[in-house]
């Protein structure tokens, strides 16, 4: 394969799913409701990260673009706080090791 069209894309750095919603709620087991908005602000983070609009986003999960600009938001405080990433870079995740704790080569 020669890697056309695979130039434009962003590569994340992050835990699988069920990690990072354990991250998200250390405490106790989330609803259905919290999995579910968690989902769904994690794919509006990854398709913003590789380039979709606020206002594609808004018009796919069918919610104001305001409302966007808030989980995409609320997402990157999380992963800030989780320290998965920096508020330096906040679009770039750094490289985890099995516990989740930042490798020492990462930014």
């Amino acid at each position: 394969m020669d890697g056309r069209g695979r130039q434009g894309l962003v590569k994340l750095r992050l835990p699988p799913e069920p990690e990072l919603i354990r991250l998200r709620y250390p405490d106790r087991e989330p609803t259905v409701s919290q999995r579910w908005k968690f989902r769904r602000a994690l794919v509006m983070y990854y398709a913003h990260r590789v380039g979709c609009s606020h206002r594609f986003l808004a018009d796919v999960f069918d919610l104001p673009h305001s409302r966007v600009s808030g989980i995409l938001s609320e997402f990157d405080e999380f992963l800030i706080t989780s320290n998965l990433t920096t508020k330096d870079a906040p679009g770039q995740c750094l490289d985890l090791d099995r516990e989740n704790k930042p490798v020492a080569n990462s930014p």
